[in-house]
């Protein structure tokens, strides 16, 4: 069973072609989608993108496998992708070019000025970065740094799914990824929102890898030291 869910809040099971249409070319404002689907995890949907396109999207099975057309199709185009998927056609699939879609903001530093030289306003050196992908999709940037005889590791990314997250949660977490790895007993780290210049909330989680008594903390990640953000590469990509 299928059943077709317009902007109106509405459900109509087993839609016909025609109703599919007539459903479809009711969409108008930007914020109006129209969702056919086979549970909560399998489904294409869609919805205005301007200038007579819209957006197309599906999901097959679960979040990480959600994709949207790589250009957005008029309007019936998605009428017969909609058709064919309601029939179990799965044509409709091999008539556009997929992107798979990232659920979790990548962080943006671009804003950010590393500082490499101690200077009375500023004695915090910068001495690497690096960024990569959890097992999940979620992006992460993480920037090496020394102050007061301490080298700290920040590591930031998105809090979405995480809202609630406790210290402990996001340390399993990024031991789980093998971001980080402790080599004693004692697990510091401390976590706390922050929002990028992209408007993305995100967790910047701050660890003490070492000091003058010893290294606590092992970070399996190769730091870059060039290119840092202001000079073009912003990890936001």
């Amino acid at each position: 069973m299928t059943v077709l869910t317009p902007h109106n809040g509405s459900t109509l099971e087993n839609p016909n072609a025609s109703q599919i249409a007539e459903m479809l070319s009711s969409l108008s404002a930007p914020g109006e989608i129209a969702v056919l689907g086979r549970d909560e995890d399998t489904y294409v949907q869609t919805k205005p993108a301007g200038n007579g396109r819209y957006a197309l999207e599906y999901q097959d099975g679960g979040l990480d496998k959600h994709y949207e057309s790589g250009v957005a199709p008029e309007l019936d185009q998605v009428i017969a992708a909609f058709q064919n998927y309601q029939r179990g056609d799965k044509l409709w699939r091999e008539q556009f070019t997929w992107l798979k879609l990232s659920l979790y903001p990548a962080p943006n530093r671009s804003g950010y000025v590393p500082n490499r030289t101690k200077t009375p306003d500023n004695d915090a050196i910068n001495i690497g970065w690096h960024k990569g992908w959890m097992s999940d999709g979620r992006a992460y940037h993480a920037e090496c740094w020394a102050q007061d005889q301490l080298t700290n590791l920040t590591i930031f990314f998105s809090t979405r799914g995480l809202e609630d997250a406790t210290n402990e949660a996001l340390r399993t977490l990024l031991e789980r990824e093998k971001l980080i790895t402790y080599l004693g007993p004692e697990r510091l780290g401390s976590a706390s929102k922050w929002v990028d210049p992209s408007g993305n909330e995100l967790w910047s989680f701050n660890i003490v890898v070492g000091d003058d008594a010893g290294t606590y903390v092992d970070t399996s990640s190769p730091l870059s030291t060039c290119a840092w953000p202001e000079e073009g590469a912003d990890g936001s990509d």
